[in-house]
């Protein structure tokens, strides 16, 4: 896309910016410096280097690196220093270059350590800490590691393997690496641990942009673009906070976590996505009890690979807790093309515990702003918002409405609770779905006309399994007609979504009737969140009588209204089975006000 290849372009490019100033430099800067604290290393000075762009800098700058001991601090003035192996950093030396284009904006002398065309090797820079005590206390600050010109490979930008610790890496820039740009990998049964990197960016990477199989570590304000991989990938993340970082164009996920199971919680705060090409977070089989925390995060226009239905966030087959609040998914057009992206807001499938709160999701025209598979635990608190994407705006659908209740605080427990403070009782703590009221409001009965269609709405807040409807036989029928005592389930469309089976015998006693439902062909077992009617059509000498609330006035139990499906209707005469498709403009106030109950 334009803004990926001009954004690429730039920073290829400043990593050149005034290198021709740099040659002829070396006689003014060469004097020694009596302020200078002792224990810096200036690298040309000391030992050689030139930062030309052109001579081999490698040996000189591994001396440097090696005569710095504990403490030391080897300086790298403006310069283009051409590496033709990896250098390693040893515990606790300090590397301090002149700055990285992209932090420090443009017009300045940069620090850029380039690998040649001859490079070899599988990192640019590495820190080890194989090696007897680990490798701690290194800082690395104000420079750019380039490979664009190291020959095709895997090679890495920085890396840290195995029992590295306080690493420190700021205002750094990692630029069109073969494989990763940064990688923390464990190694020898140790991980790297409290490494801190803060406004460090990669451009251009052939693999993720970050590579994490690290603890107790700290990101801020970073920024993966442009990469062959995932911009973030968490191979294993305990205890990890990730703090305004972002993934931008990456040719898979923005963040992922695929078979990840953290130790410690992981926290991202305001860490955003655009234009990745599939999910903008992905989770995939989490497992472990810690969880994972997402506040104040967005993302934005993902999922923008054609034909692919990617979601902002996706959590599949995830055991361990996830918890999202403040989460913003924003659907659009990718850069420069007609393809709308994400296809849906928030998928969750086979997953145990995951919370969502104060959120606003939209999504592609005919997409779904939750797409949950049913299975595990999916708990919406208030203020989710739903909405899809059309003509260059995005407009919020009302049909979808508001997935709350009055209350302020959303929970997601081991124990099944509802995620609602007001006291009056909810279905789910009577193990229902949805009802039309509380059953305890039943205060008589009432007959239906045989072959006349009981229309009763309920609401479903959240995309919900649905498998059976309940009703309340509050007078026998007699003299019912074998096959067409029914109970059926329709759609906001007026479609039969859902059948039982003949209730003759059960309607001549009185009770609770569960009517297992079957789904008609090509629905889904879980329904999305929405407006349904449960339907009640009786048949023969005597129909049964049902529960209900109020009966005195039509008006009244569908007041609000007019010209919309009523809450309460009656539709047809002389029906004997359900109707395939309801015309809801032809249905009639009804005088009572059924009670039933979805499983």
């Amino acid at each position: 896309m334009t803004t990926r290849r001009n954004l690429l372009r730039a920073a290829a490019a400043g990593a050149g910016v005034g290198m021709a100033a740099v040659a002829g430099a070396g006689s003014a800067e060469a004097a020694a410096d009596p302020a200078r604290p002792l224990g810096w290393i200036d690298a040309r000075e000391a030992y050689g280097a030139k930062g030309d762009g052109s001579t081999d800098d490698t040996v000189a700058l591994q001396n440097a690196l090696n005569a710095a001991g504990p403490g030391g601090v080897v300086v790298l003035p403006n310069g283009n220093y051409r590496i033709s192996a990896p250098l390693t950093v040893p515990s606790g030396v300090r590397v301090q270059g002149s700055g990285s284009s992209w932090y420090s904006g443009g017009g300045f002398r940069e620090t850029v350590l380039n690998a040649s065309s001859s490079f070899s090797g599988d990192r640019l820079v590495l820190l080890d800490g194989r090696v007897a005590g680990g490798n701690t206390a290194v800082s690395i600050r104000d420079l750019t590691l380039r490979a664009a010109d190291a020959p095709a490979g895997s090679a890495v930008g920085l890396d840290a393997v195995g029992a590295v610790s306080q690493l420190l890496v700021e205002n750094v820039q990692v630029t069109q690496t073969k494989g990763a740009a940064v990688r923390l990998l464990a190694a020898n049964g140790s991980a790297p641990t409290g490494i801190r990197l803060r406004q460090v960016a990669t451009f251009g990477a052939g693999g993720n942009g970050f590579e994490l199989d690290a603890r107790d570590c700290q990101f801020t304000g970073c920024l993966a673009f442009g990469s062959g991989g995932s911009g973030w990938r968490f191979v294993r993340s305990s205890n990890n906070q990730l703090v305004q970082c972002r993934s931008e164009h990456s040719a898979r996920h923005g963040f992922e976590w695929t078979d990840d199971s953290p130790i410690g919680a992981v926290v991202l705060t305001a860490c955003t996505t655009d234009l990745n090409a599939q999910d903008g977070f992905h989770l995939e089989r989490i497992g472990g009890v810690s969880a994972i925390q997402f506040d104040g995060c967005c993302a934005r226009r993902d999922g923008n690979t054609d034909g692919g239905r990617f979601s902002g966030v996706s959590i599949t087959g995830s055991t361990a807790p996830v918890l999202l609040t403040g989460l913003v998914v924003t659907a659009f057009r990718a850069d420069n093309t007609t393809v709308e992206s994400p296809y849906y807001g928030l998928t969750v499938a086979g997953s145990s515990s995951v919370g969502v709160q104060a959120a606003a999701l939209s999504t592609v025209t005919g997409g779904q702003a939750v797409n949950w598979d049913g299975q595990g635990r999916l708990s919406t608190g208030p203020n989710l918002i739903t909405g899809a994407y059309r003509n260059n705006a995005t407009t919020w659908a009302a049909g979808d409405g508001l997935h709350s209740g009055p209350g302020q605080l959303s929970f997601v427990s081991a124990d099944t609770v509802t995620p609602l403070l007001d006291p009056t009782p909810q279905p789910a703590d009577q193990g229902l779905l949805t009802w039309s009221f509380d059953p305890s409001s039943i205060g008589s009965t009432g007959v239906p006309a045989t072959g006349t269609l009981q229309l009763v709405r309920v609401l479903l807040r959240t995309p919900q399994p649905v498998s059976a409807a309940l009703v309340a036989v509050t007078g026998a029928g007699a003299g019912l007609t074998a096959g067409r005592n029914l109970v059926g389930l329709y759609g906001a469309d007026g479609t039969l979504l859902a059948t039982g089976a003949d209730q003759s015998t059960e309607w001549t006693a009185t009770g609770l009737k569960t009517v297992p439902l079957t789904m008609s062909a090509g629905v889904s077992a879980v329904l999305p969140a929405g407006s349904y009617w449960v339907a009640l059509l009786a048949n023969g000498t005597t129909a049964p009588g049902f529960g209900r609330g109020s009966f005195l006035s039509t008006s009244a139990i569908n007041v609000g209204l007019p010209g919309r499906p009523p809450r309460y209707g009656q539709y047809g005469a002389g029906l004997s089975a359900l109707p395939a498709q309801v015309a809801f403009a032809q249905a009639a106030n009804s005088t009572s006000s059924f009670w039933v109950g979805l499983r």
